[in-house]
């Protein structure tokens, strides 16, 4: 037998072997039974997951329903569900309601019916369902019983992953020390406001409510930031609430936001707070509830606005006016800014407020009983904001007579950001945050 005759049947051999290990490796794949899919989407008040500002008595939850068998197969119809509400995290969590088995096809809107949840408190919530095969006339011969199938024809799907919401302030709406803050000269159009605070080392989670005064006709008249990051734009136009409400416009919406990441370097440490306000009543008015969860269950009340803020007249900075260099997207003003006079690092620990030039306690102004009546939690989510970065750039136009320039010259910046529709002209520093 020659040498090309021996390599040729060696190479048979290795072939065959590999093809009987590759079946026998489909075989046991094929026998281990694969987990039912889980029901996705799962929504609290048509607020995708993490669904903020859910109501505290009636929420109502809303999920897809997944097939009976992974890939789809034979058209399926909803005959059971189980909702569980939880609280707490890891060892501590407690179930806080379930439904129990409940035999029905609704998916859309299922109202909690346990008992009324804890304002401003965040929950985990799970969804199992029970679906059977529709059969078509044509099918019923040839359809065969799934293992997974008990003896009345349906089959459990797997506990959905767990969906998070965060409930609103409720009927308590917010504390009696928590304030509006605004600047001391009442002609001013932006209010810088901060505060730092030393962040429990014991907290597992956190929350802030965060509202502001402002012209219905602008998306956002507040900007929130900790340690210098940004955490919220808002708070975005009024709104008639449609879950739990009356039908009537409401001119006040306070954002719900879980800040517990935004702190979780900085347990026993220092932490800033900064919120740049916009025009309101007549100076910048904004409002911030900030709330710590502690590991004993405590609920503090820490950093919320109060006269303890310090404020600064922020038109130094952004020099408001009236267009000069063609339209707006609106009547509204534009901003010159001039980042020479920006109180650099105003937003991170360690800033001086106390020396530092423009800076005075915040004036501290409770709401009003109108203030009061039109607080309510906002439906949308929480506006999304992204650096504008250049799309184009020049230096060029070597004069003096513009106010804004520098040095002889200015920098062109053509700039996009998914706030804005397609991109604006820049003449200084932008402010990317």
């Amino acid at each position: 037998m020659t040498m090309c005759a021996v390599f040729h049947i060696v190479l048979m051999t290795v072939a065959c072997c590999a093809r009987a290990f590759g079946q026998q490796q489909q075989q046991q794949q094929q026998s281990v039974p694969s987990a039912p899919p889980q029901p996705t989407g799962l929504m609290v008040d048509f607020k995708h997951s993490p669904s903020l500002g859910v109501r505290t008595d009636k929420p109502e939850f809303t999920w897809i329903v997944p097939p009976c068998q992974q890939g789809g197969g034979a058209d399926h119809t909803q005959i059971a569900y189980r909702v569980n509400v939880t609280t707490g995290a890891g060892i501590a969590r407690q179930l806080v309601w379930s439904s129990g088995r409940v035999d029905s096809a609704a998916s859309v809107g299922v109202p909690y019916d346990g008992p009324a949840l804890e304002p401003g408190a965040p929950f985990q919530w799970t969804v199992t369902t029970w679906t059977q095969q529709v059969q078509h006339q044509q099918q019923q011969h040839q359809q065969q019983e799934s293992a997974r199938f008990n003896v009345t024809g349906s089959c459990e799907s797997s506990a959905s992953a767990p969906g998070l919401f965060l409930t609103a302030l409720g009927d308590a709406g917010f504390s009696n020390s928590t304030m509006f803050v605004s600047t001391p000269n009442a002609s001013a159009t932006f209010g810088y406001f901060r505060k730092e605070i030393a962040v429990p080392d014991d907290f597992v989670s956190a929350q802030a409510f965060v509202t502001a005064q402002g012209d219905d006709r602008l998306f956002a008249y507040y900007k929130f930031y900790i340690d210098g990051s940004l955490v919220d734009v808002g708070p975005g136009r009024g709104e008639a609430p449609v879950f739990g409400g009356d039908g009537v416009f409401r001119a006040l919406p306070y954002g719900t936001l879980d800040v517990t990441s935004f702190f979780a370097q900085n347990k026993g440490k220092n932490a800033s707070l900064a919120l740049v306000g916009m025009q309101g009543r007549a100076a910048p008015y904004a409002m911030l509830q900030l709330q710590f969860r502690l590991s004993d269950g405590t609920v503090l009340l820490l950093g919320s606005t109060d006269a303890s803020w310090r404020a600064f007249n922020g038109d130094v900075h952004r020099n408001p006016g009236p267009g000069q260099h063609g339209g707006s997207a609106g009547t509204k003003f534009i901003e010159y800014i001039d980042a020479r006079h920006e109180p650099v690092g105003w937003k991170l620990v360690g800033f001086d407020d106390s020396t530092s030039a423009g800076w005075a306690p915040a004036e501290a102004t409770p709401p009003t009983a109108s203030d009061v009546s039109n607080l309510f939690p906002k439906m949308e989510p929480p506006m999304q904001a992204g650096a504008c970065l250049p799309c184009t750039a020049s230096q060029s136009h070597p004069t003096t007579t513009h106010p804004t320039h520098r040095r002889g010259a200015w920098l062109d910046l053509v700039v996009g950001s998914f706030l804005c529709c397609g991109c604006g002209r820049a003449r200084s520093a932008p402010d990317l945050t």
